[in-house]
């Protein structure tokens, strides 16, 4: 189906660097400030509806899934969205047994001045299915402060598969964001969460959860953001892993351009289980007050909780730029490589399709470095 939505041609440029794309998907949702539009799919065991359809027509809906992983009360943003009597988001149904090949798709986008958007999603993947969800956020506001708050709440049972990339692309300096994320997975199911900041707001604050509470559940966190100069960027999440032989990584890749870069993690051991937590940071301008602090954690109760973390601040080496500058490469593009290494393509293994994205991180990082350099 074609949405003829799009305002011009700045928004679906805008949603396509987040990974909107009319080919390839099982279903696509849209959330334009405060309006949703959906698909049909006819994508077997793959349901889709409105956060306040799913309210009044699925079953215990609020008994077992509203504001039941993160609390209603959890904070003035939570308390705020749950007294919403026309609250705007997504259910995402997966079905017992579904594998759902295409990817489902969900694009947020925000345009309207001074107002705030809340974006409530419920996604619950019953047992032995799988499913990846691509989930773009945008917004292009001229001037004046806008929010963009969001909870997510997820659910995964036994013998799962559930990747979600979000890429995020806020071409506008005075947004704020907030998100609030948690999520449960049950044994022998995989949760694969990466994050992706294309461009930064003003300021962010991402602080997922997950309790791995079956037996062999896993979880993967990782993120990839740029700071700018009128940025103030906190990335963070806690896995609790309560089941036994369950296992985790947080994995941070942060380049600080300017602005403020906050990286943290914590991986908590309640059972047999392995975990580590990885926050590397690349600087590349304090002339705008640039900084970056790195605090991952660990913590166990059990005897048997093998955890670890690491954090690392570094610089582009100049003796490795000239190196490449001597094999015929130009300055910009030797800094775009050496941030490209270091994001790591083997760490994001991301589809092709949005590998692009990232690569235009070290791309807008590196002229940046190579601006400043001159």
């Amino acid at each position: 189906m074609n949405f003829n939505i799009f305002k011009n041609k700045e928004m679906a440029k805008d949603l396509e660097r987040t990974g909107y794309s009319e080919k390839d998907r099982s279903a696509k949702s849209f959330i334009i400030n405060s309006s949703t539009y959906i698909s049909q799919t006819s994508q077997t065991g793959l349901e889709i509806m409105t956060i306040s359809d799913a309210i009044k027509n699925v079953p215990d809906f609020l008994d077992r899934y509203y504001f039941r992983n993160v609390r209603f009360d959890q904070d003035e943003i939570t308390s705020r969205m749950a007294g919403m009597n026309n609250p705007v988001g997504l259910f995402i149904h997966v079905l017992e047994g579904a594998r759902i090949v295409l990817p489902c798709q969900l694009s947020v986008y925000m345009d309207e001045l001074k107002k705030d958007q809340y974006v409530h999603s419920v996604i619950v993947v019953e047992d032995d299915a799988s499913v990846q969800l691509i989930s773009g956020c945008a917004g292009n506001i001229a001037s004046g402060k806008s929010a963009h708050y969001s909870v997510e709440e997820i659910y995964i049972g036994n013998n799962c598969q559930f990747t979600q990339i979000m890429l995020h692309n806020w071409q506008s300096p005075d947004i704020e964001v907030s998100m609030h994320s948690a999520t449960v997975v049950e044994k022998n199911s995989t949760y694969v969460n990466t994050y992706i900041s294309l461009h930064p707001p003003k300021s962010l604050n991402s602080r997922p959860t997950v309790s791995l509470n079956g037996h062999n559940s896993s979880a993967i966190l990782k993120s990839v953001v740029l700071c700018k100069d009128h940025s103030n960027l906190d990335i963070g999440g806690e896995v609790v892993l309560r089941g036994a032989d369950s296992n985790a990584q947080l994995l941070h890749r942060g380049i600080c351009a300017g602005g403020s870069l906050l990286q943290g993690g914590m991986v908590r051991g309640y059972n047999r289980c392995k975990g580590h937590v990885d926050c590397a940071g690349m600087i590349l301008d304090t002339d705008h007050g640039g900084e970056i602090e790195s605090v991952p954690g660990i913590s166990a109760v059990n005897s048997e909780a093998q955890l670890s973390h690491e954090a690392s601040i570094g610089r582009i080496a100049p003796q490795q730029v000239e190196y490449l500058m001597s094999r015929s490469v130009d300055e910009q593009t030797a800094i775009s490589l050496m941030i490209g290494g270091f994001i790591g393509d083997d760490i994001m293994n991301l589809p092709f399709s949005l590998k692009k994205e990232v690569d235009s991180i070290a791309s807008i990082a590196g002229h940046q470095e190579q601006t400043k350099r001159s």
